[in-house]
């Protein structure tokens, strides 16, 4: 479930395997869909278990079979990757100790597509005795619009008879907002969870709805935040693209430090200018594959000394600080090259208590804070997609929830400490 300590019960179970049962790091696979999750494993490994963590391998999907494939084209043409990586793996084209494991660990499984439950499976039928784990929330599946479903986790479970653990203990909520998104989550159907998701806070936070029976939510909503006493962490969350960026627009014209975390679809932190200068800069060492400690460190005071007055240097800052953290070690260009390929801006905002974060519900999956605004104008909770959609925002809230909607499909949801507003005012679109 949300705020279940997914990640955390991941980390533990892989530090005892290496540590407790004896499995070999080099005998150890961990999947991933995003840079980002693969980041953040890799970094509280090193905490538990310290340089021994390097050496396991935690990689995307994509990065796992671009590495098996030699490093041969470019990630970014990776829509035939993974097929062309089955392919080569059933023709016994990929030497067999590269994929001869004894345990895989597969995050994140409810989102898997047919090409990555494929590659699974391959990989299980090459290792008769591996062991998989894998971790998921099918109620957390929101990205079938691109061919991800639960339903190849179901098939998984069934297929290979897999023992089936429940995590119900929600960390990170008070105790009425988990017993809020409970009452919500009953409306998705088909569901693999039996159990109700069970608060580990007994104190209460705050709810609040906010009913509009006409339209233009934006400046009312921008309005709510600014009369509220914001204390913590504050992210606001959109069904679009344009309603964040209409929203951080009208944050910051009230005074507001606000963040718009974008996707920037087809632009990737490779195409910034300071991330291109660094990567220039590493290139120039004798070794073609390593980059020395010298190399590194020179090339990281000239891209500060060049870009100084960049407003994307925190970025790129940010960027050498995590690639630094999983890559302690040794320093290879090709990864830096994939790393940077494959992660995203918007992992690389560091903020404050005093940022409002502005997102779309996709961009904020995985992620908390104290203070959650949703806002929800047109909102259409018909299919179990868009159900999954609201249930991820709602979980995202650590303390206290409020939503702006023009639906009534919360109305008959009940919490202790809820407080129901009905807006009948006319709103005027933010640029009049």
């Amino acid at each position: 479930g949300p705020g279940s300590g997914k990640t955390r019960v991941l980390v533990h179970k892989l530090a005892s395997l290496l540590l407790m049962e004896d499995v070999k790091h080099e005998q150890l696979l961990m999947l991933t869909f995003s840079r980002a999750a693969a980041n953040e494993f890799k970094k509280r490994l090193l905490a538990l278990i310290g340089n021994a963590a390097h050496y396991i391998e935690i990689k995307t999907f994509h990065s796992y079979c671009f590495d098996l494939l030699g490093k041969v084209g470019s990630l970014d043409k990776s829509d035939t990757i993974l097929k062309t990586t089955i392919e080569k793996i059933k023709n016994g084209e990929v030497e067999a100790n590269r994929i001869t494991k004894t345990v895989l660990v597969i995050d994140e499984a409810q989102d898997m597509n047919a090409d990555e439950f494929a590659l699974i499976t391959t990989l299980m039928e090459q290792n008769d005795e591996m062991r998989v784990i894998a971790v998921g929330d099918d109620d957390q599946n929101i990205y079938e619009f691109r061919g991800s479903s639960s339903g190849y986790l179901k098939q998984f479970m069934t297929e290979s008879k897999a023992a089936r653990h429940e995590l119900i203990e929600n960390y990170r909520s008070k105790n009425n907002l988990v017993e809020f998104t409970n009452g919500f989550v009953k409306k998705i159907r088909h569901r693999l969870k039996e159990t109700p998701i069970a608060a580990k806070q007994t104190d209460n936070g705050h709810i609040k709805l906010v009913h509009y029976q006409n339209g233009n939510l934006i400046s009312a909503l921008v309005q709510d935040i600014l009369s509220t006493g914001l204390a913590g962490t504050t992210c606001v969350l959109t069904k679009t693209n344009d309603e964040a960026l209409q929203i951080t627009g009208l944050l910051l014209k009230n005074g507001m430090q606000a963040k718009l975390i974008q996707s920037n679809d087809g632009f990737g932190l490779q195409n910034l200018a300071e991330v291109r200068f660094l990567l220039d800069e590493i290139s120039v060492g004798d070794d073609v594959k390593m980059v020395s400690d010298e190399v590194w460190e020179s090339a990281k005071k000239e891209t500060r000394k060049k870009f100084q007055m960049s407003s994307k240097l925190e970025v790129c800052n940010n960027l050498i600080k995590l690639f630094e953290e999983s890559n302690s070690q040794k320093k290879y260009k090709s990864d830096f090259e994939v790393f940077v390929r494959e992660s995203k801006l918007e992992d690389f905002y560091s903020g404050n208590g005093e940022t409002i974060f502005v997102s779309t519900i996709h961009k904020a999956k995985g992620k908390e804070f104290e203070n959650v605004f949703i806002m929800l104008e047109d909102f259409n909770v018909a299919t179990d997609e868009a159900k999954r959609q609201l249930y991820v925002a709602m979980t995202r809230a650590k303390r206290n929830l409020t939503i702006h909607l023009s639906g009534n499909f919360l109305d008959n949801i009940t919490a202790e400490n809820l407080e129901r507003v009905e807006d009948r005012d006319t709103h005027l679109p933010p640029h009049e």
